[in-house]
């Protein structure tokens, strides 16, 4: 993954990017990315289709790379990070509705 990364901050116009666009004044125009560096969904990562595919692949063969015997983490590791981490009691209570 070479050209995945955690922040926008390094975008230029002309990039190969998705960029925002909102209504401005009537009209569709490209606006300024916000820095959520750390802080947006998924933790701001901007990747391609392909690498993510690669990462994918990764996480279904449980940390070993295809057509190598090289790791980037264990099997426990992957079974870690497969299973529950924080878990929560739904119920009565927790939603906060205004009043």
């Amino acid at each position: 993954m070479v050209t995945t990364n955690l922040s926008n901050a390094a975008f230029k116009p002309g990039d190969n990017y998705a960029w925002p666009h909102s209504k401005l004044d009537g009209k569709l125009q490209v606006i300024d990315f916000i820095n959520l560096d750390n802080a947006g969904p998924a933790g701001s990562i901007n990747s391609s289709v392909a690498e993510m595919a690669k990462w994918v692949k990764l996480q279904l063969n449980r940390g070993k790379f295809a057509n190598s015997d090289a790791r980037l983490f264990s099997e426990r590791q992957s079974r870690e990070m497969w299973s529950a981490q924080t878990i929560l009691p739904a119920g009565e209570g927790l939603v906060h509705s205004p009043r």
